[in-house]
């Protein structure tokens, strides 16, 4: 096993490549790091949102919109000049740039990929408020427990609901960390804190139990 520069942070092993904070969960939790590689893609962990993530794009959706906005009164504004009043821009064609058709190209492009990122947005946040990346990695913990033949059991301590009682909860509570998993910061501009352990964990051991 080696790792592999270049690689995105990913380890070889035979000819298979394992992320860093997979292999990281898999030593801390002993099991192969490919078998943990294939249940983190099988969960589609890397492709879920945590809350600060979801922020971050929200913050940056909003100023995409002001620049597209502009965009949009650019072009209407190069589309009001006068056929007679385009010296300036033939100057600009000899150069190799159609004012008009790369306002229209950025904006269209801009315009496609804030859609696509809202509309992923809407499915990640529709019907709870819950953090879908934190979910994504207890199911994630969950999947290898049950591959190790380990219980999938939720519990807190008796002095402190805060704490995991049990491995799995703390499996899931140090893989948060490991995958640093975040949620939305309370006050803005103040660093975001690690999602917390408890719900998912208590949702993926309630999703792996067997109906009466």
């Amino acid at each position: 096993m080696a790792f592999e520069e270049g690689k995105g942070n990913r380890w070889m092993t035979g000819d298979s490549y394992v992320d860093t904070h997979v292999k990281a969960f898999a030593d801390y939790i002993q099991c192969d790091p490919e078998l943990a590689q294939e249940l983190y893609f099988k969960h589609k962990v890397s492709e879920a949102l945590d809350n600060e993530q979801k922020a971050s794009i929200g913050r940056e959706l909003s100023t995409l919109q002001i620049v597209s906005n502009n965009l949009d009164r650019a072009a209407k504004a190069c589309k009001e000049l006068s056929l007679y009043d385009d010296q300036l821009r033939n100057a600009l064609r000899i150069q190799g740039l159609d004012l008009q058709q790369q306002i229209d190209d950025l904006n269209g492009t801009l315009k496609e990929n804030t859609d696509f990122f809202k509309t992923s947005i809407a499915e990640e946040t529709s019907g709870t408020g819950s953090d879908h990346k934190a979910n994504a990695v207890a199911k994630f913990v969950a999947a290898v427990f049950l591959e190790l033949d380990r219980p999938v059991s939720f519990g807190t301590k008796a002095n402190d609901s805060g704490e995991p009682s049990t491995p799995f909860g703390r499996a899931v509570r140090d893989a948060l960390v490991m995958f640093k998993v975040y949620r939305k910061p309370t006050t803005p501009h103040f660093r975001p804190e690690i999602a917390h352990w408890k719900r998912p964990a208590e949702r993926a051991a309630k999703g792996c139990q067997k109906p009466n």
